[in-house]
This record gives structure tokens, C-alpha cells and sequence, in this order.
């Protein structure tokens, strides 16, 4: 695990974009832990005579007591302060993503949220967070137990883009650099079942979560799904479930 807690509760005390030139200084113990993602630049952190490189796009986990120094000459970074009483690493974390993009847009997500408090922030700003903790922790598991992994970007890709219509298997293998053949050996090799059979088990989760909130119409899910029309996705779910999707929900009432 990056953290030591699967169950990490917490109190976002702040959350701020920084943009500083030139910074050489000492940090000394303070009250709450820090999450950052560094949008530019790069910085060295020192911390019982070790050094940390940290470069653009690592996230930075520095909890609360440590003493450390900092050296850097030029970086933009968001930052979340917090607390929390949960058992948490007592030494400075780096963690490279393979997909930065996707941390960028909720650090970006969650900066906006806090900066605007409108009714309700703090509990979008929670969950936010918590989406991030989420997505580091399945990130740095898989890369622990598949550290030479050749298809992880794909399946990352896929588990960001699986409710887009244009997303294809040929795609994802020019993505991984390598034949359409290739890839699907890999993918059942990993999964057993072919990166569709993979896709469409994210689609028909994802659905039935939709069905189940009684927010959409049949039709509104289809679309949310990335299915071409209403007709395949009614086909596709029967198939699935046994049942059409305008049932799913009173049959499991």
C-alpha cells in the first residue's frame, strides 16, 4: 500500500495552487500531512540525509511530523493540506502515475471545488480526494504486482475511457506499441477474457449502477454507456442479466 490505511478518514484543512520561483528552505514539523501533485518543474526534497527527486507530474505524500528541506527553482503544484487520525506514512512518499493526465484533472477538479464553496464543497471535496487516494492505491498495487506489466497504460485507459464509443482494441494496442494479436494474449493472459468481454462487464456494472439510482431513463443509460443505440443496449443487458433494463430495478425490488 502507498498509505498505510485502506480506511483513511480526514479533514481538508486547504487547498491551494502554488506557482514560486527559486525556494531552498527547511520545513520544520507541522500540524497536517500534504498531498501534492507537481503540475511544473522539478524540486529536491532532503529528510534524514536522504534525497527525493521529485519531477513534473509526481505526487508528493509529506506527512505532518518529519523535519525536511526543500530545494527547487521554479514549480506550480497543487496542493491539499489535511488531518487525519489515521495510521499514515511517517517518512515523504513519491509516486509517478502511469496516467498523470487523469490526476491533473481532479487535483485541477478538486482545487476549483474548494476555491468556488458553493453549497455542498466540502463533501465534494472529500469525495474527490478520496477518489484520488483511490486511484493511487490501485495504481501502485497493480504496478507492485505486475512491475513489468506491458499492457497497465491500456487498462488504465480503458477504466477512464470504457463508456466512450470510439474506444477500440486496436487502439489499445497501438497504445501499447504492439499487434492487435499480441494484445489480446496479454490482456486474457492477465484477465482471463478478451479486452471486449472486459469492456462490456465495465459497461454492464456501470448500468445497472445508473438503473439502480432511478436518476436516468432507459435511453439516458444507453447514452452514458457509450452504446450506439437504445435497441443494442436493451439486446446487450437481456443477455447479460436475463432481464431488460426497463425491469432490472422492480424485478430486484
Amino acid at each position: 500500500m502507498f498509505f498505510k490505511s485502506d480506511n483513511i478518514s480526514f479533514e481538508i484543512l486547504t487547498v491551494q495552487k502554488i506557482n514560486r520561483k527559486n525556494v531552498d528552505c527547511s520545513s520544520y514539523p507541522r500540524t497536517y500531512n500534504v498531498l501534492a501533485f507537481r503540475i511544473k518543474g522539478g524540486a529536491e526534497f532532503y529528510s534524514k540525509n536522504e534525497k527525493l527527486d521529485i519531477l513534473e507530474n509526481d505526487i508528493l505524500f509529506a506527512p505532518s511530523l518529519p523535519e525536511y528541506s526543500q530545494k527547487t527553482k521554479g514549480e506550480e503544484i497543487y496542493a491539499v493540506h489535511f488531518v487525519s487520525e489515521s495510521p499514515l506514512p511517517d517518512v515523504i512518499k513519491k509516486f509517478s502515475p502511469r496516467n498523470p493526465e487523469y490526476f491533473n484533472l481532479q487535483f485541477s477538479e478538486l482545487y476549483s471545488v474548494w476555491t468556488a464553496k458553493k453549497p455542498g464543497y466540502l463533501y465534494r471535496c472529500k469525495s474527490l480526494l478520496y477518489k484520488i487516494i483511490g486511484a493511487i492505491e490501485s495504481e501502485y498495487a497493480q504496478s507492485s504486482h505486475f512491475p513489468d506489466d506491458k499492457i497497465s497504460d491500456a487498462v488504465d485507459y480503458i477504466h477512464n475511457h470504457f463508456t466512450e464509443g470510439s474506444l477500440s482494441v486496436d487502439a489499445l494496442a497501438k497504445m501499447c506499441a504492439m499487434s492487435d494479436t499480441y494484445f489480446r494474449r496479454l490482456f486474457v493472459k492477465r484477465f482471463s477474457m478478451t479486452p471486449l468481454k472486459y469492456i462490456n462487464r465495465l459497461k454492464l456494472s456501470y448500468s445497472k449502477e445508473l438503473l439502480r439510482s432511478g436518476y436516468y431513463t432507459v435511453e439516458e443509460v444507453s447514452e452514458k454507456c457509450g452504446f450506439l443505440n437504445i435497441n443494442y443496449f436493451s439486446l446487450f443487458f437481456k443477455k447479460e442479466t436475463g432481464k431488460p433494463p426497463s425491469r432490472f430495478v422492480k424485478k430486484e425490488r
